[in-house]
Order: structure tokens, then sequence, then C-alpha cells
């Protein structure tokens, strides 16, 4: 039996809020993940193998997070995965990649044409993934888009500020107007999964608010009793152009983490 959407990687929350989403839409969904109720550790050839045959999903969206595997291999296993789910039917894959890919030194919101300076390993495998997955597309003839994620809050996202500053541990805030982030909910995220999973849109898209939220504003609105305040500067700034996602897949997130914290506050 064939199921309409493959969450690879569906125990996180953003799988968890992406399962919920595409089951209000209608769509039949499969699960898989190291954690989950049907076990996938995507370095193991013949379980992704086994996962592709028992989901034979029209459209994967591709999840896989490990912060301890290099790169290259984490390439390497994503790639793996489109092969083998390809071969199994999947004409859509779609993966969840970061804003991390252009590193923190903006002054403006990012374009997907921005330069990709992040660094980190976590921002290399990402970017390289990107390009494995154009490439493998091209190759497979199959329709990919990776969607540029920016910072996640929300149900389920224990380590986010927004929500430690809502309901704790009670987090350090370096109380600096030049630390920049665009914060979106995590099922605001999921909508913008649903979208293109149904869809045909191939390339990249940010998935942000679009909007800038400096410390000063996240401690003026949860309150000084939410946070133990830090003095300094710190120059950093990522936040996402969402004029292509916006037009693409006719998506903008709805939840603003500052009336949240204030909700909060005030509640």
């Amino acid at each position: 039996m064939s199921s309409d959407l493959l969450i690879v990687g569906s125990s996180g929350p953003i799988g968890q809020a992406i399962a919920r989403a595409s089951a209000t839409a209608g769509m039949s969904v499969f699960e898989a993940s190291r954690r989950g109720r049907i076990p996938l550790d995507v370095a193991d050839a013949a379980a992704v193998a086994a996962v592709a045959s028992a989901a034979a999903a029209r459209t994967v969206v591709y999840l896989v997070n490990d912060p301890e595997t290099e790169p290259d291999t984490a390439v390497f296993e994503f790639e793996r995965v489109v092969r083998a789910t390809a071969e199994h039917g999947a004409r859509r894959i779609v993966l969840a990649s970061s804003a991390a890919v252009y590193g923190d030194g903006g002054s403006s919101p990012f374009r997907e044409d921005s330069p990709l300076r992040g660094s980190s390993p976590y921002a290399l495998a990402k970017a390289r993934s990107e390009r494995a997955l154009t490439r493998v597309g091209d190759e497979l003839g199959i329709s990919v888009l990776a969607l540029r994620i920016f910072n996640v809050f929300g149900r389920g996202c224990a380590g986010s500020l927004i929500n430690r500053l809502t309901g704790g541990p009670r987090p350090a805030l370096m109380l600096s107007e030049s630390f920049v982030r665009d914060y979106v909910d995590v099922d605001d995220v999921a909508l913008a999964f649903v979208a293109a999973a149904g869809g045909d849109t191939a390339g990249v898209l940010n998935v942000a608010r679009g909007v800038a939220v400096d410390n000063l504003e996240l401690a003026e609105a949860a309150g000084p009793e939410a946070f133990d305040a830090v003095s300094g500067r710190a120059e950093s700034y990522s936040v996402g152009d969402i004029s292509r996602v916006r037009s693409r897949l006719s998506w903008s997130a709805r939840t603003d983490p500052l009336e949240v914290l204030r909700a909060r506050r005030n509640g």
C-alpha cells in the first residue's frame, strides 16, 4: 500500500508537527526515525531500502539532523535515502535545510541567492545536502526542494530560547539590540512542508516570519522574571527574506513570538 508522504526523521518536533498537519490535510503518512514506532537508522542501507519499499511514498520529507555526523557522511546517507525512495516510487523530495547555511553575519534579510557563509559542520552538511539534492534530482528526473528553516520555537522545541522564556529553564539573555533572529513557530513550519509536499516548486525557499526580533524586544515582552540578564554586545544577525516562499507556496507564518511571550507574562 502506497503512502502520500514518508517522513524520515519523524520523531523530533518538526516531524511530529508535519505528521499532525499532514493528517489534518487528509494525507496518508508513513513515519520513520531512530526512536519512532517504525525504526530507521539512515546509516543502515538495508533498513533504508526496507522502509522505502514499505512506504512506497510519492513524496519524501527528509528531517534527519545528527550533529555528531560528519558532513560528508550526512550527505552520503541523505543521497542513499533519495535514491532508495525514488526506486520505490518517490517523485518529490523535500529536504529540511537550515538558515545556518547563511551564517549570522548579515545586516538585511537573507535571500535564497545570498552567499552561503555558514562554516559550522552542521551548516556545511546542509549546504552540501542541498547541492546533492539538486544533482540527484536532475539525474533521476524527480522534483526536489530544500526549505531553509530559521529559528524554530513552539510545541516540543524545548531548547528554543522562546520556549525557555515561556516555560523554563530560565535562560541567560544578553541585553543587546545587535543580537537579531527570525523566530518561526513549529506548526507554521509544518504547514510550509505540507504545502511543499503537495506542489512542484523546485530549488530552495526560506521558511521564516521575515521579521527581525532583537534581544531587547524579547526581554521587554517576556519580562525580567523570565531570564537572567547578561550585559554585553554580540553582532549577530539571521533574518529571512520571505518573498519567494510567499509567492511559490502561498505560505506565511502566523504566530508572533513576542505575542507568545506577552501572553505568558500576562496570563
